[in-house]
């Protein structure tokens, strides 16, 4: 299965899975380290999942607002993952029709077609439509932005699902939730994963500049999910995620997350991923099970 850009680093949860089939000699304990294993593979599904539908959908909104600037500022940022933020600047490849049903009045509808294929300025590979109502104009508090996919296909992996901006923002303060509804990828061997997630993300800091290395925001709300191999789980942040500018390893432009924890269930297995205290130092705190190990983020 092609899993690109999970956000935590596969290797080191293996090491992790190792520790815990080595301390684990009583038979009677067989069954919790499996369960422990499985519930780790449902950690990097969600993770999966939750990257590809953001990367998409993110790149969605940049070629919109690219396209016509006027009618869809979101005047933040970044309103549906700060993380991605700024990747997909100028992303719109010649092969790429975009479509706006009108210019001037609400509710507009925005189609982007990449045909039967069409490579991107990111190198990956799309085919299909991806459509955006249009309730208002996005820097308006109460204004809705619908995404659907239509046959789309990112190097040979489908995407569909329904997804959901809406601003909320109070008080001049950028806030967004943001909800997937039946989100599913499916791979050419016929392995899949859907997931479906309700996210608020809100601008804590950084608003009145123009650049992104003060900028922090914070991330609340749950997921639920389930895969191919017949394993479910559920997710729920239940200390609010933060995102930082400043704290931007992997590329010049992403945010990374230096605080929160992410709490998840797997059949029997519980667990938590704990992002730290707010250091920019990569590191977060998996326990699955009362075992926990300190591990590197990607």
């Amino acid at each position: 299965m092609n899993r690109f850009n999970p956000t935590i680093s596969l290797s080191l949860l293996a090491i992790f899975s190792l520790t815990l089939v080595f301390t684990s000699c009583k038979k009677d304990k067989v069954s919790a380290v499996e369960d422990a294993l499985a519930a780790i593979e449902t950690v990097e599904d969600d993770n999966v999942a939750e990257y590809n539908f953001d990367s998409n959908i993110d790149q969605s909104f940049e070629m919109a607002e690219e396209k016509d600037p006027n009618s869809f500022a979101t005047a933040a940022p970044a309103p549906v993952s700060p993380r991605l933020a700024g990747i997909y600047t100028q992303i719109a490849p010649q092969c790429v029709i975009i479509e706006i049903n009108r210019r001037d009045t609400f509710p507009k509808i925005v189609s982007i077609n990449f045909g039967s294929g069409c490579r991107g300025r990111d190198g990956r590979f799309r085919s299909g439509k991806i459509t955006i109502e249009y309730s208002g104009i996005m820097s308006k508090s109460g204004s809705v932005a619908k995404t659907e996919f239509e046959n789309f296909y990112v190097d040979s992996v489908k995407v569909e699902g329904v997804h959901f901006l809406t601003n909320i923002s109070q008080s001049g303060k950028p806030k967004f939730k943001r909800e997937i509804i039946d989100g599913k990828l499916t791979w050419p061997n016929g392995q899949w994963i859907q997931r479906s997630a309700v996210r608020v993300v809100e601008m804590l800091d950084g608003m009145p500049t123009l650049t992104r290395g003060d900028d922090v925001f914070s991330i609340t709300g749950n997921a639920n999910g389930e895969n191919s191999r017949g394993k479910n789980w559920t997710s729920t942040i239940t200390s609010p995620l933060q995102l930082r500018g400043e704290c931007r390893w992997i590329t010049q432009k992403r945010f990374e997350i230096t605080k929160g924890v992410v709490s998840f269930q797997h059949n029997s297995s519980t667990g938590s991923l704990d992002y730290g205290n707010g250091d920019c130092d990569q590191k977060a705190i998996l326990t699955i099970n009362d075992r926990s190990k300190e591990i590197t983020l990607r």
